[in-house]
């Protein structure tokens, strides 16, 4: 036992120890390149030389983020050395330092004391990670962002020279940190910056102009459905937002109308979906209907689609609608025997940054039974079904393998067959039976319902009757003697015999003969009488009960007999209630 919680404790000390930060690197020289000509993806390009100065083997390398920072912006990060892709652990954090957030990178070959390498990575970043400022614009004002980061590399190793090239896109710059930096043709530099200590952090901002939308798809829903006659069917739904700058006033359509490029060079005004050549009968549309303004036009091996909305969006303001397209499925669906396997490419034709959710479904033919789903994604969630924080970048391959039986393929001819079928058996019957009411059949039912209602009428008056004779109950128990509780009674249950009998020769004989004939609306009260006959005799039996322990409570006067002249009481008025509903009930026939 002793044996193996050694061995426990060594494995846990190896491993906290493979997730320490190896002192002995040094990043010799670094170079940044900020793509920030985007407002809705800031790409960084990051080249470093890694030296070990120690005198042991390296195994892997760290990369660090502030904590917060990472958690609401990073969408992507990879590293490659030599041009090949390393694996990158899922962020974590230790004990020296709780604000930053570590990814292990083990490297291809031990870096070996003295000896230099070259990482490349990428870093794409979402969420407003650039912001509009102001933040209110009127319709024909141009746009201004702020774009705020680190002026050095965040790393937890030391940093010996390190220089950062922001790139905004533009020459019109308002203003910017000032710090060994120049500022040539919208490009910003900053640096060479000498002996960075790990973890430095030191805020730059940019303010410059930038038309660009903010355009965030905070939701895509895409759904691939499989016809094994030769179709495949691809539908996406889009939930777009402007998050720009939102406008301030009123919107003028005369204005965007005359030139929207000068008098509304904040908006967002068409969208470009990139199709397969293949794709054939597309179509866009809202809750309201089709959307005909869109244009198709080949481009390589790919089919760009421009769509206009029905509106332009302004910052703030958002739209929803889906586009579709058909594909010939032998380009994507390959199989041996009886198992298929289904390729696509996970990926939404309109390419812009994606900062919630894309929900991937997929609706096979019927008679499959699926047996694995596959799919490589280096960012974001790897479960079927959905990811989030996803930029262009994450477009994936995306396989399904499934079972399908030739013969499932009889299922959709037979079921349109069989309809057809059942329609011509009807057609076929409506036309040989006679369905018209003759005239005496609609005077029989009129006399019917007439008849009826005055059955109902009489029942309801008899009931009023009991109801007199049992109130006659009720006042006799205020009297203490046993002689007139059984009086009272024995008169009560005499009235009540006629009454029963009356209603079952009169009434419920004559009702039963109309209910034959199966109108719904005698049915239902005959259903009612006899329901409140059977109450009757319960209620009957009720207040025998009560009269009984009324007698025993005058002779013995205990809170024995008190409590159950109480229940009897109880259930006496219980069931006098529901006979009340069951009678409007029945008055609203």
């Amino acid at each position: 036992m002793m044996k193996y919680i050694f061995l426990i404790i060594v494995c846990l000390v190896a491993l906290s120890n493979s997730s320490e930060i190896n002192n002995d690197l040094l990043i010799e020289n670094l170079e940044r390149s900020i793509d920030a000509s985007n407002n809705n993806v800031v790409k960084q390009d990051v080249r470093l030389t890694l030296v070990n100065q120690g005198s042991s083997p390296a195994q892997t390398f760290h990369f660090a983020l502030p904590k917060t920072f990472a958690d609401q912006h990073l969408s992507l990060l990879t590293v490659k050395q030599d041009g090949k892709s390393l694996t990158t652990s899922a962020g974590y954090t230790n004990s020296a330092e709780k604000d930053s957030l570590f990814y292990e990178v083990p490297l291809v070959t031990s870096l070996q004391p003295k000896q230099k390498i070259t990482l490349n990575i990428e870093i794409a970043l979402v969420n407003k990670i650039i912001v509009a400022y102001p933040s209110q614009i009127e319709q024909q004002e141009n746009q201004k962002v702020l774009y705020s980061d680190n002026i050095y590399f965040y790393s937890p190793y030391k940093v010996k020279s390190q220089r950062t090239r922001v790139n905004v896109g533009t020459t019109q710059v308002e203003s910017y940190t000032e710090r060994s930096s120049q500022n040539v043709a919208g490009t910003i530099s900053y640096g060479p910056y000498a002996e960075q200590t790990p973890f430095t952090n030191s805020p730059f901002k940019i303010h410059f102009v930038n038309n660009k939308p903010f355009v965030v798809v905070t939701s895509v829903e895409r759904i691939v459905e499989v016809s094994h006659w030769g179709n495949l069917a691809i539908e996406e739904h889009y939930d777009l937002r402007h998050d720009g700058a939102k406008l301030k006033g009123a919107f003028s359509r005369y204005d965007y109308s005359k030139n929207p490029y000068q008098t509304s060079p904040s908006s967002f005004r068409e969208l470009t979906a990139k199709l397969p050549l293949q794709a054939s009968d597309i179509y866009f549309r809202d809750r309201i209907g089709n959307i005909s303004s869109s244009n198709c036009r080949p481009s390589g091996k790919d089919l760009l689609v421009d769509f206009l909305p029905r509106f332009p969006l302004f910052g703030g303001w958002r739209i929803r609608f889906y586009i579709g397209w058909n594909l010939p499925i032998q380009n994507y669906l390959s199989n041996t025997n009886e198992q298929f396997k289904l390729k696509t490419r996970l990926q939404r034709s309109v390419r812009l940054c994606h900062r919630r959710r894309f929900d991937h479904q997929g609706h096979l033919a019927g008679g499959r039974t699926q047996r694995e789903t596959k799919r490589s994604i280096q960012s974001g969630q790897s479960t079927f079904g959905g990811d989030e924080n996803l930029s262009p970048h994450h477009a994936q391959d995306f396989t399904v393998t499934y079972d399908f039986t030739y013969s499932s393929l009889s299922g959709e001819p037979l079921m349109v067959i069989g309809a057809l079928l059942c329609f011509c058996l009807f057609v076929i019957a409506y036309t040989r039976f006679n369905l018209t009411i003759r005239e005496s059949d609609i005077v029989k039912t009129e006399q019917g319902a007439v008849r009826v209602q005055e059955l109902t009428e009489q029942f309801v008056e008899a009931q009023q009757a009991r109801d007199s004779k049992y109130a006659q109950i009720e006042s006799s128990l205020s009297s203490s003697s046993q002689e007139a509780l059984d009086s009272v009674l024995s008169a009560v249950k005499s009235a009540r015999e006629e009454l029963d009998q009356s209603i079952q020769r009169n009434i419920l004989v004559p009702f039963k003969e109309f209910a034959a004939l199966g109108q719904s609306a005698t049915t239902r009260a005959l259903e009612i009488i006899q329901q409140v006959e059977r109450r009757e005799k319960d209620r009957f039996e009720a207040a025998r009960a009560l009269v009984a322990n009324k007698k025993r409570h005058l002779e013995q006067k205990t809170k024995t007999t008190a409590d159950a002249m109480a229940e009897s009481t109880k259930l006496f008025d219980q069931l006098g209630d529901e006979i009340y509903l069951f009678i409007q009930d029945l008055k609203e026939l």
